[in-house]
């Protein structure tokens, strides 16, 4: 039976477009260790990017299939040497520009000490279906990683052991979804979440107290002028007291 022109140029189509996004592995023991890394890309400024943050001089943004990518420049892209997960990673934050950490989907929590260049699994929960929206360091020891459902991971030792603990005690608020979570001034640490509730600590994140805003939207970190805000799904902005 002959196959119609259209399904074949369809086939060839997507064959091509495959190849373009992804380096082709071709030998079978390579494939294998190869599911547990970041895929290559041969177009890695185009690659799905969901965050990305300053490491020193350098941009490292994350995003789909645990890929990563540097800019030295802000022009020129190339991908991190070494990512083993493919996990949707949602959330990226440096100490320095050599130590840093990344965060995403499965519980999985990354480690670097090279600017990005390599990276370590410190955690991960496969299947479990729990995802990590953002992550942040007070030094290179403290760090909070934050999620759906209340999700709230804290960790001492740079990230090689984590607990997880409740943001706040009351049910209601312990369940929302956590956003994003972001330092301010003079030592304030925030979480912004779902239904317009803003968590503020006032030592490093070890406890927190919730603050309830006039949006019942999605709030997120955005940096004003000199002070911060949270901006929603419901286009509301909330200013984000420093004191």
């Amino acid at each position: 039976m002959k196959l119609k022109l259209p399904v074949v140029a369809l086939a060839l189509s997507a064959l091509v477009w495959c190849s373009a996004t992804f380096a082709v592995e071709t030998s079978p023991a390579r494939a294998s260790v190869r599911l547990k890394e970041a895929p290559r890309l041969v177009l890695p400024h185009k690659a799905q990017l969901i965050a990305a943050t300053p490491a020193g001089k350098r941009l490292v943004a994350v995003g789909d299939y645990g890929v990563v990518i540097l800019s030295d420049d802000g022009k020129t892209y190339r991908q991190a040497k070494a990512v083993p997960t493919r996990a949707v990673l949602t959330s990226v934050f440096f100490i320095d520009d050599k130590g840093g950490w990344a965060a995403g989907h499965d519980g999985t929590v990354l480690a670097t000490a090279d600017g990005g260049e390599t990276w370590q699994v410190m955690r991960e929960e496969p299947g479990k279906e729990r995802v990590l929206l953002s992550i942040w360091f007070e030094n290179a020891l403290h760090g909070i990683a934050i999620g759906q459902f209340g999700l709230m991971l804290e960790t001492d030792d740079g990230g090689k052991t984590w607990r997880e603990r409740k943001i706040v005690d009351d049910p209601d608020q312990a369940e929302k979804h956590l956003m994003q979570i972001f330092a301010g001034a003079n030592g304030l640490v925030f979480v912004t979440a779902e239904s317009g509730s803003i968590f503020r600590s006032e030592d490093a994140g070890r406890t927190w107290k919730a603050i309830q805003t006039d949006n019942k939207g999605l709030l997120l970190d955005r940096q004003g002028t000199g002070r911060r805000r949270a901006a929603g799904c419901r286009h509301a902005r909330t200013r984000v007291s420093q004191r």
